[in-house]
């Protein structure tokens, strides 16, 4: 199967516009490399329609790459709430990615990644990447300030050049999920009661 044979769908939500700027990236790589690629921002009332639209007529063979910025350790509701209503996922492909604010990406990868196997969608992949934080943009001098900067970028068109070789492999495996667990247990038990 050829990466240009599936179309991927680009789907987050960016309240500051890192994730946007990330989902961006993807897009632009992705359009080198003669990809069908269609980007949606759940913040816009727009983006969700179409959305729900595309939903609807199913997602075979579809690709999606799926952002969130990281708040209190979690994906933010409006993306897990998506990846819960997705339909079955088989004969298509997942990439969860999150922005973090320099302090700790927490359990989103990990969650995402076990929501979209739970929907039978094989996980090619996953990324996190340093953003202002949140609580931190009025600041002279934020954590993970001047971030996502271009080395990050360069990171992110890797991951895209990975996943899409991945995507020429017969079978197309997935990624291992246990990698995404990368938090010590006792901050996951701690983050698990954050919300």
């Amino acid at each position: 199967m050829s990466g240009s044979n599936v179309k991927s769908l680009i789907i987050y939500l960016s309240p500051a516009g890192t994730t946007r700027h990330v989902s961006q990236v993807i897009e632009k790589k992705l359009s080198e490399l003669g990809c069908e690629v269609e980007l949606y921002d759940l913040g816009k009332k727009e983006g969700l329609t179409k959305l729900n639209e595309k939903v609807k007529e199913g997602l075979k063979n579809c690709f999606l790459w799926v952002g969130t910025p990281v708040y209190a350790g979690h994906a933010v509701p409006q993306i897990t709430d998506f990846i819960s209503s997705l339909p079955d996922g088989k004969e298509s492909f997942a990439v969860p990615f999150v922005t973090w604010g320099a302090v700790t990406s927490g359990l989103a990868l990990d969650e995402m990644g076990k929501m979209f196997a739970g929907q039978g969608y094989t996980v090619l992949g996953a990324a996190k990447i340093v953003a202002v934080h949140s609580m931190m943009w009025r600041s002279k001098d934020p954590l993970g300030g001047g971030h996502p900067d271009a080395k990050d970028d360069k990171m992110v068109e890797d991951l895209v050049n990975q996943v899409n070789a991945k995507l020429q492999d017969e079978p197309t495996n997935s990624l291992t999920l246990a990698n995404l667990n990368y938090q010590p247990q006792e901050v996951q038990e701690w983050l698990k009661t954050v919300n």
